[in-house]
C-alpha cells in the first residue's frame, strides 16, 4: 500500500465531505477489517434501501453530493499521483454507482451521471488541492484524524491561500 497516495485518497473524501457539510466522524489510513483505510461520514440514504426507492426532490442534491464524496477520493489520488488507481477506489465507485441508480431510470443514464459528476469532482479536487494536501500530510503524521482535526487542517490550508476561493469563482465567470 502506497501511504501518500492512500492519504490523498482519504483526504479527498474528507475535504469533499467537509465542503458539503457532512459530519465527519474520523478519517484513517490504518487498515481495519476489510477496509484498507476509510473516511466515515453520516450516511445519506439508509443502508440496504432498495434501488426502487423514490428520491424526494430535497434528497436529490444530497445524493449528488454523496456521489461527489465517493468520487473525490479517486480524483484526489489521481491528481496527486498523476495516475488512475482504479483498484484503490473500487468500493467507492460501486457506492457511487449504487447512488446514481437511485436517481436514474437506465444504466446508460447512470453512466452519464457518473461521468458528469466525475468531471465536476475533478475540478473540485483541483480547486481544493491545498486543503487535500494538508489533510493528507496530517494523516501521514497521525494516521487517524477526528472530524475536528480535519476541519482545523482544512481551515489552516485555506487561510494561507493568496486568492480566496470565492474570488476565484467570481473571476471564472
Amino acid at each position: 500500500m502506497h501511504l501518500p497516495g492512500v492519504a490523498h485518497h482519504e483526504a479527498g473524501h474528507a475535504v469533499a465531505a467537509w465542503h458539503f457539510g457532512y459530519s465527519i466522524d474520523f478519517v484513517t489510513i490504518e487498515p481495519a477489517g476489510d477496509f484498507a483505510c476509510r473516511c466515515i461520514v453520516s450516511p445519506v440514504l439508509k443502508e440496504g434501501a432498495p434501488a426502487e426507492t423514490v428520491v424526494k426532490p430535497d434528497d436529490y442534491v444530497k445524493v449528488l453530493e454523496a456521489i461527489d464524496v465517493c468520487l473525490a477520493g479517486h480524483e484526489a489520488d489521481a491528481v496527486w499521483t498523476g495516475r488512475q488507481h482504479w483498484s484503490r477506489s473500487r468500493r467507492d465507485r460501486q457506492i457511487a454507482a449504487d447512488l446514481a441508480a437511485y436517481l436514474c431510470r437506465h444504466s446508460a443514464e447512470s453512466a452519464a451521471l457518473l461521468t458528469w459528476r466525475r468531471i465536476g469532482t475533478h475540478a473540485f479536487v483541483v480547486k481544493y488541492t491545498e486543503a487535500i494536501d494538508a489533510v493528507a500530510e496530517a494523516l501521514l503524521e497521525h494516521r487517524r484524524l477526528t472530524g475536528n482535526e480535519v476541519r482545523v487542517a482544512i481551515n489552516s490550508a485555506l487561510s494561507r491561500r493568496s486568492t480566496p476561493l470565492d474570488m476565484e469563482e467570481n473571476e471564472s465567470h
